[in-house]
């Protein structure tokens, strides 16, 4: 949250200031780690609210089946009523399967790309040092601020998974708030008396 975004920024400044040009070409895997990010946002939430509503559904099916037990008893509808169920469980199984794929693909290329750029660094800090070109320290404090960077990225990662399933409840409770009741009722018919 707040914290992992100011050290974030903190750091960034940081790299930038003590390495100069290097740390700006450092920064520049931060588009990918953005676009990355934007990708999964966008599909958690749209995989979120698809969750919500097969929870919904089951809740209300449920509701329904205990409220009417004696109505599906009369009509013979037990083995209906439970394949019903049955299909939304399993869609509802189905969803949150969804959900971890994306989350699945969503942390572990996070920390790829923190690899990845943590062996270029020592790669071509490697190649710096043996050309005398960068100290050893400032190889270090690359390693150490591309630590740092990343760090608060996979707080980030961690978090908005709770805040995607958090965003797609209250949708649901908003929905019902702004839901009109009376709009749905329909007028009893009048009959005109001669």
């Amino acid at each position: 949250g707040w914290p992992s975004g100011c050290n974030l920024s903190g750091v960034q400044y940081d790299l930038v200031d003590i390495t100069g040009p290097g740390g700006i070409e450092i920064l520049r895997a931060e588009d990918g780690v953005y676009w990355h990010l934007r990708w999964g946002a966008h599909y958690e939430s749209i995989i979120y609210r698809e969750i919500r509503l097969k929870v919904a559904e089951m809740n209300a099916r449920f509701n329904e089946t205990i409220g009417g037990i004696r109505i599906i008893q009369l009509f013979n509808r037990e083995k209906r009523n439970e394949d019903d169920f049955r299909d939304l469980n399993h869609e509802n199984y189905k969803a949150n399967i969804k959900q971890i794929h994306i989350f699945a693909m969503f942390s572990p290329v996070i920390n790829v790309m923190a690899s990845v750029s943590i062996a270029l660094v020592i790669y071509f800090g490697g190649h710096g040092i043996m050309d005398q070109s960068i100290t050893v320290g400032t190889l270090v404090i690359y390693i150490s601020y591309l630590r740092m960077f990343y760090r608060p990225i996979r707080d980030i990662t961690e978090k908005y998974n709770i805040l995607q399933s958090a965003l797609a409840s209250a949708e649901r409770i908003f929905l019902i708030f702004d839901h009109d009741p009376e709009s749905q009722q329909v007028p009893y018919p009048q009959i005109s008396r001669p």
